[in-house]
């Protein structure tokens, strides 16, 4: 994939369209490549190029709203598209929140360069490397497959028009490698899995990503439940990750406003131990990085929750109006999607605990989850989920388990934790946080 995603278009026709039934309008057209290679047993398994444009548009007439979207880009699909997008307006709800964002407050510059980066490596030198990892973790004597393998190099490209005179555009690239690893001895099984990622494919660490795979697969073999009871508990950096995301949704401005969030009416008010602090930071450089979101509004830092109090949710134009306070930049909507409200790269504040001290006694250490959609009640923010891992005392690993399960409440545990001075991204590189120490925990085990 040396050739670069060709974003241009020409939304004039469409415009016109719209504007001569009265009406106004934004685009977004997105467009991805994405090469993937599969191998197994040192054979290439799977071979794919996937390239793909898609168009979308959200009309609003008289107070309705209305979205269409189109695969084909010919004359007649787009005056079909538009077509559409007029009719579902008129046979929807009125929405007289939902307008077209103020010039004001639009992305004016340039998205950064350094977020697109070709790739220099060649298909066959991708290809060899995925076998050098697959070959890498297989040559522990317990690990007798990689069942499950990957290695994905991609671009993405995004641009937005409205009929307000917007233009916003940007590219990313990114490149990433996952693998699981079977292992088996002594009538025992396991397998465990992990990923690298990385905005071209020098920026990811194989060697680290083999030997973290082949060794949890490894000594997770002799795992076992623990005693059920009430544990402290430390997640590794990629299950945070996932505990933050099942339940993003508190952090939405648009789940308040359907009247689905438990912090809905918690302005101003302590929601989290006082040492928390939530950051929306699309700012970091990393690969949830933005300038503008799907609505070409210009992103901002937005602190959520500052040393423990809710300071504001997440919203995008509509329920900013509603709500009659500024939009934070977190529009969010594909080509067929309504408008919806999406943090673009949480990161929680270091704290004031050594990771020492975080270790200090007995807890465990969770290193996966497993059932975390289906486990959780993201209304209630209740979840049951199954784990693994390892039962620690003052920073060492005693013996290996499996077999459990998590259960307890997130809006409560944010209430309950000890957070540490330090930092880690997650393996997609787009959530940042200390370690933190989740306290009184119930685990079902033996």
């Amino acid at each position: 994939m040396t050739s670069q995603l060709e974003l241009s278009f020409d939304p004039s026709g469409l415009f016109k369209k719209v504007t001569q039934a009265h009406a106004e309008a934004d685009v977004i057209f997105l467009s991805s490549k994405t090469l993937n290679f599969k191998v197994s047993k040192g054979n290439l398994e799977a071979y794919k190029v996937n390239a793909t444009s898609r168009i979308g548009i959200r009309v609003i007439h008289n107070e309705r709203v209305g979205i269409a979207y189109s695969e084909s880009f010919d004359t007649q699909s787009l005056s079909l598209m538009v077509d559409q997008a007029l009719e579902n307006a008129a046979i929807s709800k009125k929405d007289s929140h939902q307008i077209l964002p103020n010039k004001s407050i639009l992305f004016k510059g340039e998205s950064p360069s350094a977020w697109y980066q070709p790739e220099v490596a060649s298909e066959s030198e991708l290809l060899e490397q995925l076998k050098a990892l697959e070959s890498q973790v297989l040559s522990h004597k317990y690990v007798k497959s990689c069942p499950h393998n990957g290695l994905t190099t991609s671009q993405t490209g995004c641009r937005i028009w409205s009929s307000h005179g917007l233009d916003v555009q940007s590219l990313t690239s990114t490149s990433s490698a996952f693998i699981y690893a079977l292992a088996e001895a002594n009538g025992h099984n396991s397998m465990e899995g992990g990923r690298s990622c990385g905005r071209t494919f020098a920026d990811l660490d194989l060697n680290k990503l083999a030997q973290e795979v082949q060794t949890e697969a490894i000594q997770l073999l002799d795992g076992a439940p623990v005693t059920t009871g009430t544990y402290d508990v430390i997640l590794s950096a990629d299950c945070l990750a996932q505990l933050f995301q099942v339940f993003s949704m508190i952090f939405s401005g648009k789940s308040a406003l359907d009247g689905l969030n438990p912090w809905r009416n918690r302005l101003a008010q302590s929601v989290a131990f006082s040492e928390l602090t939530i950051i929306d930071k699309p700012s970091l450089p990393s690969l949830g990085q933005a300038v503008f979101d799907s609505e070409g509004v210009a992103c901002q830092d937005t602190v959520i929750v500052q040393e423990g109090i809710l300071k504001t949710l997440l919203h995008n134009t509509a329920t900013a109006q509603e709500l009659n306070i500024n939009t934070t930049g977190n529009g969010s909507r594909s080509t067929k999607s309504p408008l919806s409200v999406e943090p673009h790269q949480l990161c929680l504040a270091r704290g004031m605990t050594t990771v020492s001290s975080l270790q200090a006694g007995q807890y465990l250490e969770i290193t996966s989850l497993t059932g975390t959609h289906s486990g959780a009640n993201s209304v209630s923010c209740d979840f049951s989920f199954g784990a693994a891992g390892y039962l620690c005392r003052n920073g060492v690993r005693q013996q290996p388990v499996r077999g459990i399960t998590l259960a307890a409440n997130f809006y409560e545990l944010l209430h309950k934790i000890a957070i540490g001075d330090d930092h880690r991204w997650d393996s997609d590189q787009q959530f940042l946080a200390p370690s933190v120490r989740l306290q009184g925990v119930c685990v079902a085990g033996s």
